[in-house]
């Protein structure tokens, strides 16, 4: 304050000085006034504006911030990808040692790069409950004669559901696919209404296979009901759902239900000639008519067996470091810098999931940008919250937990949130932007810092980890971002698990993700107004 004060009195004093020489001048007859308006002083008064002008645009805020966005170290930013991808982590499997050993190693960075922990210290405790695997799943396609055609793998090819009576259970039987009109709706309606929907739908002794999306969010029980034993969901998002989140999960008796992709149903669908996109044309052309489902016994056989052990409490460990804004009057901003750092682990065979994209790289621009600040004394007006959340996979993370004690967010108002996420794709050539809520300030912001380092960028869609909604002002409202919440990427990769190793990544292209977002970032913090 004491700095700006005595700029502000000088500069008013030197202006009152300057009028009253000026006046003087002119009473004694010695300063001609027509001597402004001679084109030699219109034409100096000119080009001293042009410089000046020239001087603000390349030596003002904006080229000193790009300067400072540009000096992202590629050696700092692989050296964290490739620690946390060793074969000693173990894929930093959720609520594993490993993954609290990755805790660790990026608490330790950002206390070296002096920020700051929150009340309780770098680690913030987190408690889920989870239904682990006792044993190996089996998913096993097989042709008439009981003769194993293909297996599955975990993860890769589909995942296990807790949901409602989802749970531990084997069966081995025929499939028969089940289609229902789109405009069917179970979950209205009495019990008797809902049975009499679906009256003459026999079950028994079947394996159902249904579309996500068409089917009704609770048949997995009605299909319990009318005698299945077990249910397959065709489905992009395969992650494995066994977190308990309600009594309603693990309820008995349970029944085998994995969420399997489109090229898994494909297998299981082509001894009939059909496939996913057939179903899904079929499906449309049931508005409308009665019954509302419609059930095709097929050639394939399936052998499904889950076996979970008891659900237990686990820990996770978010890792937050904070960066105190300088101007009193913005420090009660926040801007939040997010990633997760977890991952899958290893698959029952051992093979590994390094997690080298997915989200390695999201980490190491974290870690980088924390570094480089730090580095460069870059001091930042509004204060800045750089997270690394734990269980970034699961639909109750981590960052749920952290903003649902409000004794530490709740301080302060939120102005910017971006989430980073596989940044360092060897495929595509651009950034990929998914934007949360409907502010645009960031999302501009964000454009035009890349516009300003020549990297390319295309607006995205898909949500791709449940705790990236959390800012938007969809789940609570007071906890909004001001001014917009981003999903940042490079490219726009499935997350490839075994394939996802530190080769994989593009030096190149994570760097140019991180100054672009470095540069976004500068300017949200600093600036207040963009």
């Amino acid at each position: 304050v004491l700095f700006p004060a005595m700029a502000f009195f000088i500069s008013v004093t030197g202006f009152n000085l300057l009028g009253e020489g000026l006046r003087r001048l002119i009473d004694r007859g010695i300063f001609n006034t027509a001597v402004l308006l001679s084109w030699r002083v219109i034409a100096a008064a000119t080009l001293i504006t042009v410089a000046s002008v020239y001087v603000i645009m390349t030596l003002g805020p904006a080229p000193s911030y790009q300067n400072l966005a540009q000096q992202v170290s590629r050696d700092d930013l692989m050296r964290h990808v490739e620690h946390l991808t060793t074969p000693e982590m173990n894929g930093r499997a959720i609520g594993s040692p490993e993954a609290q050993q990755a805790a660790r190693y990026i608490a330790g960075e950002l206390e070296s790069y002096e920020l700051s922990p929150p009340p309780g210290g770098w680690l913030q405790e987190a408690s889920v409950t989870l239904a682990r695997l006792a044993a190996p799943i089996e998913l096993t396609l097989m042709d008439e004669d009981g003769q194993s055609l293909a297996e599955f793998t975990r993860l890769a090819d589909y995942g296990e559901s807790i949901e409602r009576h989802g749970g531990s259970g084997q069966a081995e039987a025929p499939v028969t696919l089940v289609l229902f009109s789109p405009d069917v709706d179970a979950s209205r309606g009495s019990r008797e209404s809902v049975y009499a929907r679906f009256k003459g739908l026999d079950l028994r002794g079947q394996i159902v296979m249904m579309l996500s999306g068409n089917a009704p969010a609770s048949f997995d029980t009605e299909a319990l009901i009318r005698g299945a034993e077990g249910v397959l969901v065709i489905t992009n998002d395969v992650k494995p759902r066994n977190q308990v989140l309600s009594s309603s999960y693990l309820e008995k008796p349970t029944l085998p239900v994995l969420r399997i992709r489109p090229q898994v149903a494909n297998q299981i669908l082509a001894m009939d000639g059909l496939d996913v996109e057939t179903l899904r044309a079929q499906a449309a052309q049931m508005e409308g008519t009665e019954p509302v489902w419609r059930a095709r016994p097929l050639a394939a056989r399936v052998r499904m067996n889950i076996q979970l052990e008891a659900p237990q409490s686990v820990t996770l460990y978010n890792v937050v470091g904070l960066l105190n804004g300088a101007d009193a009057n913005l420090a009660d901003e926040v801007v939040i810098v997010s990633c997760h750092y977890d991952g899958w682990g290893r698959a029952p065979d051992g093979t590994l999931y390094p997690g080298a994209n997915s989200n390695a790289s999201g980490v190491a621009t974290m870690l980088e940008i924390a570094r480089l600040w730090q580095e460069q004394r870059f001091q930042p007006r509004r204060s800045v919250l750089f997270v690394a959340w734990a269980g970034g996979e699961m639909p109750f993370s981590g960052a749920h937990h952290f903003i649902q004690d409000r004794s530490f967010i709740g301080h302060y108002d939120i102005t910017a949130v971006i989430h980073l996420d596989r940044l360092g794709s060897d495929d595509g050539n651009q950034l990929i932007v998914r934007k949360m809520g409907r502010q645009d300030r960031l999302f501009n912001l964000l454009v035009s810092s890349a516009e300003r380092l020549d990297v390319q960028v295309s607006q995205g869609l898909a949500l791709r980890h449940h705790y990236q909604r959390l800012f938007s002002g969809e789940i609570d409202r007071q906890l909004a971002s001001r001014y917009g919440t981003l999903i940042v990427t490079w490219g726009d990769p499935e997350p490839a698990l075994a394939q996802d190793t530190l080769d994989r990544i593009t030096p190149a292209h994570l760097s140019r993700a991180a100054q672009v977002i470095n540069l976004t970032l500068i300017t949200a913090a600093h600036e207040p107004t963009y």
